[in-house]
């Protein structure tokens, strides 16, 4: 009860004092959970790439601190601030630039005032509708990697005029950037290995509510085993290391296989952020998740795990352009179909590229040797065509 009562009373002082406070030039970021990354990389990238005074928002800010230390070892002058503080609603409210991912304070329509972006959480087949969660959320543009996905979200949060931006989402720059050695050695990850990412079918209540997209994969049978135990043999039966790193809200519990499984508190804990971990594996097994989306940027064998599609498009459902048609040639739904791709991750071969390049260009994701415009000079260009505007209105 004490939880709700702080958080209405934190929309109710934001969305007041948003709509009357004179904004300053200064940005807001909060992201949903502290370590999510694509908050952390887009913080330390506008206080190292803008003028703007940047605050980031947190549920635990000294859990904060020692994600965003991780991901910016160098120190950006970015202060973290709890978000349901006094001094973190006062900040928020007087931020000329709001950037989220899961929306702030209950999301309330202070766009015409401020520059509110929306960083999301990843842009993958799975649909954005969810009957738990069903509020929309008001923003004036959205960064992306894939603007069709992009699209497909904005609709889902009520907001289908958005401007979309293809920045890439800002994560995305820790694929590219190698672990610490020595992170990798406190996981005994030494030596090359796949990297299991499935999204949840049920959730786990750490988000509040629970609620189930489709059957969990250790129930689904294949061969007479579940899912999850027959991967297993067949990675362990090809020689290749496969490491399984469930989503956090997943309910799912995959120990029992004997696959390695990693939490994302073990990553930091060694070191480095996930997308770094992410990047430091030499292939990748997904199904609906967004990862695999980024994961593409890599160009390394990717094969999406789907033994439930008809179960999971009945349930959650996929956006559209669906994955079925654009991504059929990287998709595998029969066990007796994966030992082809571990064999050639064993091998040092590569997997189905062709497909790969097919799902890039349907996705309209921007070739590798393509400049991007950057998170920083978006949101500083937005605020320099805002002030125009208002001098020419106050003419």
């Amino acid at each position: 009860m004490r939880a709700q009562v702080v958080r209405w009373l934190s929309r109710e002082v934001h969305r007041v004092l948003g709509s009357r406070l004179t904004p300053r030039e200064a940005a807001c970021v909060y992201g949903w959970p502290d370590h999510e990354e694509n908050s952390l990389f887009a913080a330390v990238e506008l206080a190292e790439r803008t003028p703007l005074r940047v605050t980031l928002l947190a549920g635990d800010p000294l859990a904060a601190a020692r994600y965003l230390a991780v991901a910016d070892p160098r120190g950006a002058p970015v202060e973290i601030v709890g978000k349901n503080s006094a001094r973190g609603i006062w900040r928020a409210s007087r931020a000329s630039v709001l950037l989220f991912t899961h929306g702030l304070y209950g999301s309330p329509d202070l766009t015409r005032r401020k520059l509110v972006v929306n960083l999301w959480h990843g842009f993958g087949p799975k649909a954005n509708d969810n009957v738990v969660f069903s509020a929309s959320i008001p923003f004036n543009l959205m960064t992306c990697d894939t603007p069709l996905w992009a699209h497909a979200a904005a609709i889902s949060l009520g907001v289908p005029h958005a401007r979309l931006v293809q920045t890439g989402n800002p994560r995305q720059v820790a694929l590219r950037t190698p672990p610490p050695p020595a992170a990798l050695e406190r996981l005994d990850l030494t030596s090359s290995f796949v990297l299991w990412m499935p999204t949840y079918r049920s959730s786990n209540g750490r988000s509040g509510p629970v609620w189930q997209d489709a059957p969990a994969l250790s129930d689904q049978a294949g061969n007479g085993r579940d899912a999850v135990s027959t991967l297993a043999e067949l990675a362990a039966a090809a020689g290749v290391r496969l490491v399984v790193k469930p989503h956090p809200l997943d309910a799912d519990r995959y120990e029992a296989s004997g696959l390695r499984v990693i939490t994302t508190d073990d990553v930091f804990a060694a070191g480095m952020t996930l997308y770094q971990f992410i990047g430091a594996s030499s292939a990748m097994i997904s199904d609906y998740s967004s990862v695999w989306v980024e994961y593409l940027g890599l160009d390394r064998p990717l094969l999406l795990f789907c033994p439930d599609i008809a179960d999971y498009v009945d349930g959650r459902g996929l956006s559209e352009p669906y994955m079925t048609d654009i991504a059929a040639d990287l998709i595998v739904e029969q066990m007796d179909d994966i030992p082809p791709f571990l064999e050639a991750v064993r091998s040092g071969a590569d997997w189905r590229p062709g497909g790969r390049a097919a799902v890039r260009e349907a996705l309209q994701l921007a070739p590798d040797d393509e400049e991007l415009p950057c998170l920083a000079e978006v949101v500083m260009e937005e605020l320099r065509q805002r002030r125009v505007q208002r001098h020419s209105s106050a003419r």
